[in-house]
């Protein structure tokens, strides 16, 4: 048939059965997968070209579990605009999502115990400026430069089998400083402004993602030492049994 009747050939989905469209195959290790079972896997999951329709099967079986946490979820805290921290801090439960509808996005929800760590991440891009001159571009002497920067944060996760972090945006695109560099004379780790930019354009921007950043790093430190405290009052709890029984 050659490579156009491949193209065409009908397939069907290893997991639910149903036919795929055209163009909406999502490749298994073992067979296939349509768009609507690969829109039921974790946003956090990456590894789908190698899992098996065994384990797809598990992965959407523990998202369905996962929807009736949803359900009990209560938030009493959020922290973020774009990507948000989300805390229900009466079950020791916490989940990040940029949707404001939790039940419709059913984001995966863990427990305190399960945050290990936060990585705040700053990445900057620098776009040099140029004058004309005889009808040409230019670099100035010495060469000026336009700042943008974009904030990241990735929570690392243990006890899930089908991710170990949650990579996301605190910003919602990038914040353009201008000519001034923010990275020059300030410290990234822990997202301490040293420098004064009051003037700098964007700065009230540059700076509340600098406090969102905090803010979560704060909350999930404050989560590990509460399951910390919590693990040496009921150190049975975690596992489930007493090791003595």
């Amino acid at each position: 048939m050659g490579l156009f009747g491949n193209m065409i050939e009908k397939k069907i989905c290893s997991v639910c059965g149903e036919e795929i469209k055209l163009l909406g195959n999502r490749k298994l290790e073992d067979g296939n997968l349509c768009k609507n079972c690969t829109n039921k896997l974790s946003p956090w999951f990456s590894e789908r070209r190698h899992s098996t329709v065994d384990s797809i099967k598990e992965q959407i079986s523990y998202r369905e579990a996962n929807q009736m946490a949803v359900n009990n979820f209560r938030p009493t805290r959020t922290i973020g605009e774009h990507y948000k921290l989300y805390i229900d801090d009466n079950n020791r439960k916490f989940t990040v999502s940029s949707s404001n509808n939790l039940m419709e996005a059913n984001p995966d929800i863990l427990d305190f115990s399960q945050a290990s760590g936060i990585d705040l991440k700053i990445d900057e891009n620098r776009r040099e400026l140029k004058r004309t001159v005889d009808g040409k571009q230019v670099s100035y002497n010495p060469p000026k430069y336009e700042y943008s920067y974009t904030f990241k944060a990735t929570i690392f996760v243990n006890g899930n089998p089908y991710f170990d972090d949650m990579e996301f945006s605190i910003s919602n695109g990038s914040v353009s400083t201008g000519e001034h560099n923010m990275s020059q004379g300030m410290a990234t780790s822990g997202w301490s402004v040293i420098r004064n930019f009051a003037t700098a354009p964007g700065m009230d921007k540059y700076q509340r993602y600098i406090n969102i950043g905090n803010e979560m790093k704060e909350a999930i430190e404050g989560m590990r030492m509460q399951a910390g405290a919590q693990s040496q009052a009921n150190p049975y709890n975690q596992t489930g049994f007493n090791s003595q029984d």
